[in-house]
């Protein structure tokens, strides 16, 4: 276990793929943030389901909390070497 996330969830992440046991909520926000960071689209079935159940504000919500985190982990990968190192 790293940080509290179980080996098996990190395994299935680490193949694209939605860890298993997710609530239908959970799997919903999962194929709309792996929408989002790997073809940067959602489907407007998709978005109209998360809309539905999250509402407008909870899918820019969610949309800048991907945002976020995508970011993060670009800047800490391009972080991995000082300059002049």
């Amino acid at each position: 276990m790293h940080c509290g996330v179980r080996e098996d969830v990190i395994a299935a992440i680490r193949e694209h793929k939605a860890p298993a046991g997710l609530s239908a909520d959970e799997a919903q926000v999962w194929r709309f943030a792996d929408d989002l960071l790997r073809r940067h689209r959602v489907s407007d079935a998709d978005f109209a389901a998360l809309q539905a159940r999250f509402g407008l504000e909870g899918v820019v919500d969610l949309t800048a909390v991907v945002g976020y985190y995508a970011m993060i982990a670009l800047a800490k990968l391009g972080g991995t070497t000082a300059p002049g190192a």
